[in-house]
């Protein structure tokens, strides 16, 4: 199997895509069995193939970036892992502009990779316009859903309280304590 992925990618072509859609998959097995050296290298393929595309797709390229990025994270390499989540989420809010709700989850996987590597003012920062934006999204919202937003801001909250205390800055940490405490008991028990 090895050897015919080696063959697509010298001879891509317009066949980018599929080969890097098979990179990718390779990658997700090694993953997927513990051979995260090998997950690593086949992301870093796939995203080669997709950035030397002839027609090179911005979304793809930031979607083979956060794949590798989340790889390099889970084996506690986030300084690696940093340059490909920033350029992610700058692709993503070019294309779909910085409130949107799909860019979050990437704004987050960057704040936790900055607060992994004690970068945490740039942590903080994130962090704050994560409540910020979901805080905007609860009020907006007139759902009876509504509770799993605050199970949200609740999980945010937490984040940013735990980069507070990484710093012993308890004057911050204990009143958004309190905040989560409150939050926490306005959501259904069996959440």
């Amino acid at each position: 199997c090895r050897e015919k992925v080696v063959a697509w990618t010298v001879t891509s072509g317009d066949n980018s895509d599929f080969i890097a859609a098979a990179l990718d998959n390779l990658a997700a097995l090694y993953r997927e069995n513990s051979r995260p050296d090998d997950a690593i290298a086949k992301y870093r393929e796939a995203l080669a193939v997709r950035e030397k595309a002839p027609k090179p797709s911005a979304a793809l390229i930031a979607t083979s970036q956060l794949k590798l990025a989340e790889c390099l994270t889970l084996a506690h390499r986030d300084a690696e892992a940093e340059p490909l989540l920033f350029a992610a989420f700058a692709t993503q809010a070019k294309l779909l502009g910085t409130d949107n709700p799909n860019i979050q989850e990437t704004k987050k996987k960057l704040a936790l990779c900055y607060r992994n590597q004690k970068k945490f003012a740039s942590a903080e920062i994130l962090f704050k316009e994560l409540l910020a934006t979901i805080k905007k999204h609860i009020e907006r919202s007139r759902t009876s859903l509504v509770w799993m937003d605050e199970l949200c801001y609740a999980e945010e909250l937490g984040d940013l309280i735990d980069i507070y205390m990484r710093q012993t800055k308890w004057a911050d940490a204990i009143p958004l304590s309190q905040q989560l405490l409150a939050t926490d008991q306005s959501i259904p028990s069996n959440y």
